[in-house]
């Protein structure tokens, strides 16, 4: 199961050298072995439920089509971690409510004046930058994020936008209680 975290960390750099490359990146050294791995996550029985997972990455100069964002031919890498960022199709797929299948016929980029299609996205957090994993190959240091109108554009790796870790449990994960919300979290266990 995917998760991403409902709240940013916070608002990072992608990257403080501002490379778009994401096996060097300052932020995934912070989710899988610095700071947020070591400090926020709970302990080892939390950091052990994460499952090591093989990440596409990709780069691309626009996204042209559905919400999707991600075919596989934009896909030249892959890098194999914990946690990473949301990928723009998760962004794309959150989308709920009547006019679904409209939104998920257009591209991110018009979003920002859809806002059937942003207001009805569980991801979408008003007034933030969220990162991506999706780079932009324009140049080695541009990165998507889902914008704070619902759109979708990239910015220098360096720039601070916010950051909302995505991370897969293993499969052996069970829900001991909980419904999931803010004030009933799911309680897990192996």
């Amino acid at each position: 199961v995917k998760i991403i975290k409902d709240d940013s960390i916070g608002s990072v750099a992608w990257d403080t050298n501002n490379s778009n490359i994401w096996a060097n990146a300052s932020l995934k050294s912070s989710f899988n072995s610095g700071i947020y791995y070591n400090k926020t996550l709970k302990n080892d029985t939390t950091r052990n439920m994460i499952e090591s997972v093989v990440w596409k990455l990709g780069s691309t100069t626009s996204f042209i089509g559905d919400s999707d964002g991600n075919p596989s031919s934009l896909y030249s890498n892959n890098w194999t971690g914990k946690i990473a960022l949301m990928y723009p199709s998760d962004y794309g797929y959150a989308v709920g409510g009547s006019d679904r299948e409209t939104c998920l016929s257009k591209s991110l980029y018009n979003w920002s004046s859809m806002p059937k299609c942003y207001n009805n996205n569980y991801l979408y957090k008003a007034n933030i930058y969220q990162w991506t994993l999706m780079t932009n190959n324009l140049t080695g240091s541009y990165v998507y994020a889902v914008k704070s109108n619902g759109g979708f554009n990239y910015g220098n790796a360096y720039s601070t936008d916010d950051a909302r870790p995505s991370l897969f449990l293993k499969s052996s994960i069970i829900i001991n209680s909980g419904d999931g919300s803010r004030t009933n979290p799911y309680q897990l266990s192996f």
